[in-house]
């Protein structure tokens, strides 16, 4: 046997211990690797959840509206207030009387008529009592055997609306900091009923339309817009914007993602 030359030999202790020094930084480096990219997977998914959930409410919004039950007599069936919420400023409350589904253009049933609101609010989606407050939008429906005596027919839908309850299975999203129905004459115009950056309140009833308690006396109603603007869950933005540190236009103009949708107002046809 050849004995092996003088060049040869193995790993020192010093070698050994500076090759495992490396393979651990390395192994941490690839653990931290990992852990950033599942954080921010997690907190895409979450954003395109809460996004997905948006657009999901202004698309009911936006049905509901198309769906107006509009009629030439004189009572009210849409009514745009507005509300303070918490801090949240401004935010549209919207009452209608909508259609339950497809009728045709002759005088439809009143029995499908739906007294509908949307509310914006700031409680706990989850327990009526609990402490973890978020601002949501909800959707309350007026139940269906008390819709025709109480609601059809009313020259002002703030009356009976007063006393319809919003319970938490009407929620529909969450970390909402702005909801807005703008109307337009016409596709090409500014909102009638925006003042600067305010949307004003507005009411439609028979063949008349109201701006902040003023006749409309310009073109037709033709258009509603419905805009919703949510906080994203960056940098802590939720946590911090319910603790007071983050302020609302921070928020809105930092963290905010609005969607917003038009559709055409019903003409009334009866």
């Amino acid at each position: 046997m050849t004995p092996p030359s003088g060049d040869s030999r193995a790993f020192t202790l010093i070698e050994i211990l500076v090759a495992c020094a490396v393979g651990a930084i390395l192994l941490v480096a690839l653990t931290s690797i990992v852990g950033q990219s599942l954080t921010i997977s997690k907190r895409s998914n979450n954003v395109l959840l809460a996004n997905n959930a948006a657009s999901a409410a202004v698309e009911l919004v936006a049905r509901d509206i198309e769906s107006l039950a509009a009629s030439a007599k004189p009572y009210e069936y849409l009514h745009v207030a507005k509300e303070n919420v918490d801090g949240v400023t401004d935010v549209a409350r919207l009452l209608m009387l909508s259609y339950s589904g497809f009728y045709a253009t002759n005088a439809p049933d009143y029995g499908q008529v739906r007294a509908i609101s949307y509310r914006l609010l700031h409680q706990d989606p989850i327990n009526p009592t609990g402490t973890r407050n978020i601002y949501g939008l909800y959707r309350s429906i007026a139940p269906s055997g008390n819709t025709f005596s109480n609601y059809l027919g009313q020259t002002n839908l703030a009356a009976p609306f007063g006393s319809l309850a919003t319970s938490l299975d009407d929620f529909l999203v969450g970390n909402v900091i702005d909801f807005q129905i703008r109307v337009y004459p016409d596709g090409n115009q500014p909102p009638a009923n925006a003042s600067g950056n305010a949307v004003q309140p507005v009411r439609l009833s028979g063949n008349s339309a109201q701006i902040q308690g003023t006749p409309h006396t310009g073109a037709p109603l033709r258009w509603a817009e419905v805009s919703l603007t949510i906080l994203e869950d960056r940098d802590n933005a939720v946590s911090r914007f319910e603790s007071g540190e983050l302020g609302l236009e921070e928020a809105r103009s930092k963290y905010g993602f609005r969607l917003s949708r038009r559709v055409p107002v019903r003409a009334p046809i009866f």
